[in-house]
């Protein structure tokens, strides 16, 4: 075992794991704590004080035309979004990004959370998001993991959500068109209304 990957609470049944005894026994072993975060929110539990290693606030996941599976989310610690790709047999595929973990900054922009991922004919990497700020985003990898420059700013493009009036909110998506175009939606919130709607 290399890794132990919990959701606590867990939904939808609510299970409630002791975090810092789950955090001793993987240390005692050299065993990584990821923590997904996404039903308790940073504002219920900050599972980096009771010893996980990284916690994720949102996920999704891709499986490509050779059956690797993409696996994209957000890291509390250092604000980025990640796209990791894991071979057919179930490991980090070391040719891809960094050691199997491509990291994404967008514009240099805090990472909200990480909702989509879709590959383009091409086999580019298309990850949408929003940002801390609640803007939307959408970066672009090469296939083998690496920014590409090609795409927007600097590999990546962001939705200025309405001066402050519009906000990004959990769910969204991305497709990709047959022109390798990226569709992107989102639910969003008028900071000056309650209702939500899709954008």
């Amino acid at each position: 075992t290399k890794l132990f990957f919990l959701e606590t609470p867990s939904n939808p049944t609510l299970e409630v794991l002791d975090l810092a005894a789950v955090s001793q026994i993987g240390r005692d072993r050299g065993i990584s704590l990821v923590v997904d975060n996404i039903f308790a929110t940073p504002i219920l539990q900050k599972p980096l004080q009771y010893g996980a290693d990284v916690v994720v606030y949102s996920g999704t996941k891709h499986i490509d035309g050779q059956g690797r599976t993409l696996v994209s989310g957000f890291t509390g610690h250092d604000s980025s979004a990640f796209v990791a790709r894991f071979s057919t047999a179930g490991v980090l595929d070391r040719s891809f990004g960094t050691r199997g973990i491509a990291r994404v900054r967008p514009d240099g922009a805090a990472v909200g959370a990480a909702a989509g991922i879709a590959v383009d004919p091409q086999g580019r990497i298309v990850l949408a998001g929003y940002t801390t700020r609640g803007d939307v985003f959408v970066s672009r990898l090469t296939a083998a993991g690496r920014t590409d420059r090609s795409f927007g700013r600097s590999g990546a493009a962001i939705y200025a959500m309405g001066a402050g009036q519009l906000e990004a909110m959990g769910s969204g998506g991305v497709a990709v068109d047959g022109r390798s175009r990226p569709l992107v939606a989102f639910a969003a919130a008028d900071t000056r209304r309650a209702p939500a709607r899709v954008m």
